[in-house]
């Protein structure tokens, strides 16, 4: 027995009672915005878990499918904008990385001039006059500056004396291990 103005339990609900809870779901909270920053979107998971419950032999599945589709764009357009945020805080990471490197070697009596490049920033070069080849293969083989590196986002490493030596890494996902292994 329900106490008067309690809902049914959700596995006890009706087609059309799902139906209606996701669209008020939907609507709940929903203001989009020309900022997709600034859009809500409403409770777009608890739409799609009330559409999910009914069944393609109910007579309400018709609009489900529209619904879904509804469902469908908003979490697309939500991804779109997370993978913008992620991009946009990766790129200042690297950048304060960046800044830290420099104030680390300079704290060692190093002066390594070091700048980001590419589009969202993946390509790093240090530029010292220390960096030469046996210099670099050893900061290669002896520490985890590349692992570091990697996991900040960097794709390149370009480690170099800025006159006559300079060495290109690519550092993707398996790369490490393949030239730990192989010396490319």
């Amino acid at each position: 027995m329900l106490l008067k103005g309690t809902k049914e339990p959700f596995s006890y609900m009706a087609a059309a009672e799902h139906l209606h809870e996701a669209e008020k779901a939907l609507a709940d909270g929903y203001k989009p915005d020309a900022n997709p920053m600034k859009t809500a979107w409403g409770r777009v998971g608890d739409a799609r878990r009330h559409l999910e419950a009914i069944g393609p032999a109910s007579p309400a599945y018709i609009a489900v499918r529209g619904l879904m589709n509804e469902v469908h764009l908003r979490e697309r357009k939500i991804r779109i904008v997370c993978i913008g945020i992620t991009n946009k805080l990766m790129i200042k990471q690297r950048e304060i990385l960046t800044d830290e490197l420099e104030q680390n070697y300079l704290s060692r009596g190093m002066l390594v001039n070091i700048e980001l490049s590419g589009p969202d920033k993946t390509s790093i070069r240090l530029v010292c006059p220390l960096l030469r080849e046996t210099s670099v293969e050893k900061i290669f083989h002896e520490t985890n500056l590349f692992v570091y590196l990697r996991k900040a986002g960097f794709k390149k490493v370009i480690l170099g004396d800025n006159e006559e030596y300079a060495r290109t890494y690519n550092i993707g996902k398996t790369c490490i291990k393949q030239y730990r292994e192989e010396q490319c």
